[in-house]
Parts: C-alpha cells; sequence; structure tokens
C-alpha cells in the first residue's frame, strides 16, 4: 500500500506540472499575459471583461489535460489497471477529481475565513491562505487516493466486462500473480 500511495503522490505532482506548464503555454501562445492582469484587475474593481471567461477557459483546459494524464499514469503505473471499460474508469476517475477539487476549495474556504494561521517558518511570514491551502491539498490528495483505489481502480463489475471498449475479454484467474495480471486479458478474435 505504501508503494501505491507513494506512486499516486508521484503522479499527483506530475499533474500538477501539466496543469502549470498547459496553463503557462496557453497563456503564452496565445498572449494572454495581459489579459490576465487585464481581467484580475477588473475582477477585484467589479467589472468583469470577456477576457475573464478566457483565462476560466485555459484553466478549465489544464484541468482537464492534466487530470487525463493522471488517470492514464494511474491506470498503468499505480494501479496497473487492466478494466476494459476505460470510459467509464475515466467517468469515475474524473467525479472523483472533480469532488476532490471541491473538498479543497471547502476546505480552503473553511479555514481561511476561520482561522488566523499566519505562521513563521525560516523568518518569513507565510499567510494563512497558504497554510490553508497545504492542508487542503494534502486532504484532497488522500481522498482522491482512497476513493480512486476502493471505486475507480476495483476489479471490473460483469456488466462493464460484457460492454467493454477495449478489444479483450476479460478472465478472472483464481491464481493471479500478485504483481501482474496480464493473463487475465484474452485478445478477441
Amino acid at each position: 500500500m505504501f508503494k501505491k500511495i507513494t506512486k499516486f503522490s508521484i503522479v499527483s505532482v506530475s499533474g500538477m506540472l501539466v496543469d502549470l506548464g498547459v496553463t503557462a503555454f496557453l497563456l503564452v501562445f496565445f498572449r494572454l499575459e495581459d489579459k490576465l492582469y487585464h481581467s484580475f484587475t477588473s475582477l477585484i474593481m467589479g467589472h468583469v471583461d470577456s477576457e475573464v471567461s478566457v483565462v476560466i477557459f485555459v484553466n478549465v483546459l489544464a484541468f482537464v489535460v492534466a487530470l487525463t494524464t493522471n488517470y492514464y499514469l494511474n491506470r498503468i503505473w499505480t494501479w496497473k489497471s487492466h478494466n476494459p471499460s476505460v470510459t467509464n474508469e475515466y467517468a469515475r476517475f474524473f467525479a472523483v477529481s472533480l469532488s476532490g477539487l471541491f473538498l479543497n476549495l471547502l476546505i480552503i474556504y473553511a479555514i481561511g475565513t476561520n482561522c488566523n494561521l499566519d505562521i513563521v517558518a525560516f523568518q518569513y511570514l507565510v499567510p494563512s491562505l497558504l497554510v490553508a491551502k497545504i492542508i487542503a491539498s494534502v486532504c484532497a490528495i488522500a481522498w482522491n487516493f482512497v476513493v480512486n483505489n476502493v471505486f475507480t481502480f476495483r476489479k471490473p463489475t460483469k456488466v462493464e466486462i460484457e460492454n467493454a471498449d477495449d478489444y479483450c475479454d476479460y478472465t478472472d484467474y483464481e491464481k493471479d500473480d500478485i504483481i501482474d495480471n496480464d493473463d487475465d486479458y484474452i485478445p478477441k478474435p
């Protein structure tokens, strides 16, 4: 289990880097950095421009790309899933990730509005919001791991196997080796 948690954490960090990378690429590629500053200024002043929708679109697109890479890496590396119903498994992963995002935002809001967690680290003041974000991120990663382990990457059901979008038949053998269960899949003729 520790190995799985470590792999999941590494994949989560890589997803964060993909999210930041896609966001940065789109901002530079579409030259949105000036619009970004203008949009946030307008948002603070109370006037929302159409550029805000562009910024939201860029962030949503980056989130989806990062989520998709996280799904793929977790599927092949963390859980070594061979569930033939990839679409259903991806949809479950997407739902779990959205619930983790909601949990993250809820914790940030709850801690940020109700607690003063300003701390001093290495002679620098770390604001409450940053402390809340760290706590929320750890909670969301833990939530995502547990729910993905129980719900997303579970053993496929009979219905999922019958309606699989992969080109393999699934056969469950009693004596699977623990490390790799590739022998459960027999290519369809």
